[in-house]
């Protein structure tokens, strides 16, 4: 029982336990259930000082006897700390209430420094548990799940658009180069969530997987565009300046209306909501950007080395875009 004493000291000592307005921290164990009978009955309270040898107010003697007598005098509180099976006592429970604004990672860390003061103990074992700890394992289960299942979408979405391109367009390597701004803009996505310290949990994963969808999407529109107007005969300039203010402005009003659509979450008064909204937008502002601005220059460097001969053209230093008539010298 001296180590369910310490056990209490140490979960007083955490930032996580809730302390009630006299000041005394909120823990139910085998030893305050104890006080609390004994304050209440005289005869548990002369079993509860005899097994006290040391005088110290904790039990350290004939502690089945005070078990005992703890179940006869008052058996629903014993119960809800001392389990007994077959008239054996097997367990006990140390109750700790914790504040509702903690996380689940400062009380599961926190808790289990407290069932660790068990460790050692006369052979004892204590494992920290409750709805916030359980939720923990759940969501870091949830979490290894999602990464995992982020890292195959990407890889069997790479073999099987560059199978397609290899089919469609004769250029694996066109796949591959279509599919290169997706990873950009994951890098950016996590990387903002790093600087407004946006947990990577659950929630903030699955959106990576609407980065990879998005993405994908706006690339295979710009590249198939641009890969159409190559094989009727455009320069690599020209195919581009089609495609960028073609489809990429067809792409642009797709994703204005979309951030605007979830933007909206920002305002939520619920923080996993609000997180959800902004990361949301910055994730489909980010996948339009890459593919606007990624993948064409990437495109222009497969063409160079991979493209259909003849494609790329000698570009004078004053051609914009916008331009009808860029040179037509070959390099």
């Amino acid at each position: 029982m001296t180590t369910v004493e310490r056990a209490e000291q140490n979960a007083s000592d955490q930032d996580a336990t809730v302390v009630l307005s006299s000041g005394q921290s909120d823990i139910e164990s085998p030893l305050s259930v104890m006080e609390t009978v004994a304050a209440d009955n005289e005869s548990f309270n002369e079993t509860f000082v005899e097994s006290d040898t040391n005088g110290d107010g904790v039990p350290d003697t004939n502690l089945e006897q005070v078990y005992d007598a703890l179940y006869e005098t008052n058996p629903q509180a014993a119960s809800s700390v001392v389990y007994r099976n077959d008239g054996e006592y097997e367990a006990l429970r140390v109750s700790v209430s914790t504040k509702g604004g903690a996380s689940g990672n400062e009380v599961t860390e926190q808790m289990r420094t407290v069932a660790g003061t068990f460790e050692g103990s006369n052979n004892l074992r204590a494992i920290a548990t409750g709805q916030p700890i359980v939720f923990k394992q759940v969501q870091d289960q949830l979490l290894e799940t999602v990464v995992k299942s982020l890292l195959i979408t990407l890889v069997v979405t790479f073999v099987f658009l560059m199978f397609v391109y290899r089919f469609l367009h004769g250029s694996a390597l066109l796949g591959f180069v279509t599919l290169l701004p997706v990873g950009f803009s994951v890098a950016w996505i996590l990387g903002t969530m790093y600087v407004l310290s946006i947990p990577f949990n659950m929630i903030t994963g699955l959106i990576t997987s609407l980065t990879v969808g998005l993405g994908i999407a706006y690339s295979i529109h710009l590249s198939e565009r641009y890969s159409l107007e190559l094989q009727e005969g455009a320069s690599a300039w020209q195919a581009l300046q089609t495609a960028v203010t073609g489809t990429g402005g067809a792409l642009l009003g797709s994703a204005a209306t979309t951030v605007g659509g979830f933007g909206v979450l920002a305002f939520a008064i619920l923080p996993p909501l609000r997180q959800f909204g902004i990361i949301t937008g910055l994730t489909i502002i980010y996948a339009f950007f890459a593919s606007v601005f990624v993948l064409p220059s990437l495109l222009v460097v497969w063409t160079r080395w991979f493209g259909p001969r003849g494609s790329i053209r000698s570009r004078p230093s004053s051609f914009k875009f916008g331009d009808e008539t860029p040179s037509t010298d070959d390099d």
